[in-house]
């Protein structure tokens, strides 16, 4: 009796043994499947630098003036009140 019990114990402890093992492995596993599905995410992207550049317009008309010498940004509230003031030279 005592050597049926004794074996059904070790047969019990091995059995959650390979479970441990095997659920550790799927972890490692997927996650290593997750970081290959990570990288292989990843573009290379082409930049260039930024520069200043004057615009040039499509269209002249004599009538219409875009730009001026001192160029003066307003950003106003709803009401009309002055809340900010950018003035800025164009080079």
């Amino acid at each position: 009796m005592k050597k049926t019990f004794y074996f059904g114990m070790v047969v019990i402890v091995i059995l959650i043994l390979c479970l441990l093992i095997y659920a550790v492995y799927l972890n490692r596993h997927s996650e290593d499947i997750i970081a290959e599905r990570m990288n292989n995410m990843k573009l290379p992207l082409q930049c260039a630098e930024a520069k200043f550049r004057d615009i040039q317009p499509v269209v002249k008309m004599s009538l219409v003036n875009l730009y001026s010498e001192e160029m003066t940004d307003v950003v106003s509230l709803i009401e009309g009140r002055v809340t900010k003031e950018y003035v800025g030279a164009v080079e």
